[in-house]
């Protein structure tokens, strides 16, 4: 991963990925931010299960333009869990 940089980006990081190989991108992501505070990491994924433990913040969108965002937790205290507010959102 890139070093010393404020914005990490990624686009589907899990997408045909192992489930050992999963949980060590994902322990490696963890492990980044918990050593650089100041870096953000930005994660795009249609894949939530794969993220729920991850975010600290979300933004859906639709086509394009913003539905919601949201801390997770206050998101979670108020629709449940993040994959069943993605289904509702889906389909609305």
């Amino acid at each position: 991963m890139a070093r010393q940089l404020p914005l990490l980006m990624l686009d589907e990081p899990f997408a045909g990925i192992d489930i050992m190989s999963r949980d060590r991108i994902i322990d490696a992501l963890i492990k980044r931010v918990s050593d650089d505070p100041d870096q953000t990491v930005l994660l795009c994924s249609q894949e939530i299960r794969d993220l729920g433990g991850l975010l600290d913040y979300v933004v859906f969108l639709d086509q394009g333009k913003v539905v919601l965002t949201g801390e997770v937790e206050q998101l979670r205290r108020e629709h449940g869990s993040m994959t069943s507010l993605y289904r509702k959102l889906a389909t609305a």
